[in-house]
C-alpha cells in the first residue's frame, strides 16, 4: 500500500501551530467531527478515549494577543463568519460557471466582511480583522487554507452525511489499520537480535 501526502507535512487535517506573535499553541485541524450519527470517526475517538466536547451556544474566542473576547463579541463575529461560509456555498453552487478558478474563498470573505461590517461601525477594523482570522480556521474543515481554497470549487466541500461515504470511511479505516500497525512495529520495535 502506498499513502501519498499532498502537503509538505504529514498529518492531513491534524495540525497545530502557534498564534502569530505569541507562544499560544492551537489546534488548526481535526477539531470537529461532523455527522455524529453512525460516524466511524466518533466511534474511533471513543475507542481511543480521545477527549471530545459537544458544542453548545456559548463560544470562547481569544484574540491574537491571547486575551479572551467577551462572549457577545465572539458570538457576533462567529455568526458573521459562519454566515459568510453559508453565502459562499450558495454562491459557489449557483454561480459556479462564472467564478474564476483563481478567486479564493478568502477573496470572498474580504468582500463580504466589508459589506457586513461597515466603516461606520465602532471598531470596524478590529472586528473585520477578527472575522478574517476566524475564517482562516476554515482550513481545519477542508484541509487547506481559505487563501488556497478556490471559491469556484467550494461547493465540493459541503459535508457528506452518512450513506456511502460513511461506509467507505469504515472500509478505509479497516483496510489501513493493519498497515498502520505494521509500520508502527517497523519503526518503533526493537530488533530481536
Amino acid at each position: 500500500m502506498t499513502i501519498l501526502e499532498g502537503r509538505d507535512r504529514v498529518g492531513g487535517r491534524v495540525h497545530q501551530t502557534y498564534v502569530p506573535n505569541t507562544d499560544h499553541l492551537v489546534d488548526i485541524g481535526a477539531n470537529w467531527i461532523h455527522g455524529t450519527d453512525h460516524n466511524p470517526i466518533l466511534d474511533l475517538a471513543k475507542q481511543t478515549e480521545t477527549t471530545t466536547h459537544s458544542w453548545g451556544e456559548e463560544l470562547n474566542v481569544f484574540g491574537e494577543d491571547g486575551k479572551y473576547m467577551s462572549v457577545e463579541d465572539g458570538a457576533e463575529c462567529s455568526e458573521i463568519m459562519w454566515g459568510i461560509v453559508v453565502d459562499a456555498f450558495r454562491h459557489s453552487n449557483e454561480d459556479f460557471a462564472s467564478i474564476p478558478p483563481t478567486e479564493s474563498l478568502y477573496d470572498f470573505f474580504v468582500c463580504k466582511v466589508k459589506e457586513l461590517v461597515p466603516d461606520t461601525e465602532n471598531d470596524y477594523e478590529k472586528k473585520r480583522k477578527v472575522i478574517l482570522q476566524m475564517s482562516e480556521m476554515w482550513g481545519a474543515f477542508v484541509g487547506r487554507t481559505v487563501k488556497q481554497q478556490s471559491l469556484k470549487f467550494f461547493w465540493l466541500e459541503e459535508t457528506v452525511e452518512g450513506g456511502m461515504f460513511a461506509e467507505f470511511l469504515k472500509a478505509l479505516i479497516y483496510i489501513t489499520s493493519d498497515f498502520i500497525c505494521a509500520q508502527h512495529r517497523r519503526y518503533y520495535s526493537k530488533p530481536l537480535y
